[in-house]
């Protein structure tokens, strides 16, 4: 089924689980945030710096999707720009992001 999330539909499939960063989000950072958040645009996706970043930067809340910046860029929801602009992810991208703050928000 699809269920709202603000203005957005998403899939309401089984979430992932055991969601390790650096296999799982920090290639999706590779793949489309780093040509843009590379340093110079808050915050710095590259390998080196994201966890940091994101963790130090207030975009994620461990333990806490809804209120974590990262997770609204997503979506374009609650005041925060979509990120990557222009289109939305694919629902499993965005539902691998979100089980990863909802396990804790592991460096793994």
């Amino acid at each position: 089924d699809w269920i709202k999330h603000e203005a957005t539909y998403i899939n309401n499939g089984p979430a992932p689980v055991d969601v390790s960063y650096a296999n799982d989000i920090q290639p999706m950072w590779d793949n489309d945030c780093v040509s843009c958040h590379q340093g110079n645009i808050p915050p710095d996706l590259t390998a080196a710096k994201s966890y940091n970043d994101l963790l130090n930067g207030g975009y994620v809340i461990p333990n806490d999707a809804d209120n974590s910046v990262l997770y609204h860029s997503l979506f374009g929801s609650n005041g925060v720009s979509l990120m990557p602009p222009g289109a939305m992810w694919p629902s499993s991208s965005i539902k691998k992001v979100e089980s990863w703050i909802n396990e804790g928000a592991k460096n793994n």
